[in-house]
């Protein structure tokens, strides 16, 4: 049996990790604020606010639960244990995740002028 070669690992400060975290924990509790309060509008729904909503808040809470994921499991770098050595599959889906997120975030400032920035 051949030995199998380790997966190539990204490097990820886990300082910026804990700030995503904290930012997007954020983004979530006003993503939920705005859902209930829209939530028994139906005209909400009907010009698809609601929809764009949940799906933010999904996209959000996937994006969270990963990053807690690698927060919590990944192979800290021996050189310097405050970056965290991640594979790069991980990089793809925070990739996707991220590009999800400005979309939602974009639709719901231009179709709905809700801005989720924190001022």
């Amino acid at each position: 049996m051949e030995d199998e070669e380790p997966p190539v690992r990204a490097r990820l400060p886990r300082d910026l990790c804990k700030r995503q975290i904290a930012e997007a924990t954020l983004t979530r509790k006003l993503l939920k604020f705005l859902i209930i309060e829209n939530a028994d509008d139906e005209k909400k729904w009907k010009d698809l606010l609601m929809p764009l909503l949940c799906e933010y808040y999904s996209t959000v809470n996937q994006y969270i639960q990963l990053l807690l994921e690698i927060f919590i499991s990944a192979e800290r770098d021996a050189e310097d244990p405050e970056i965290l050595k991640i594979e790069f599959k991980y990089v793809d889906i925070i990739k996707s995740q991220t590009s999800l997120m400005l979309i939602n975030d974009h639709d719901l400032l231009r179709k709905h002028r809700i801005s989720l920035t924190v001022h």
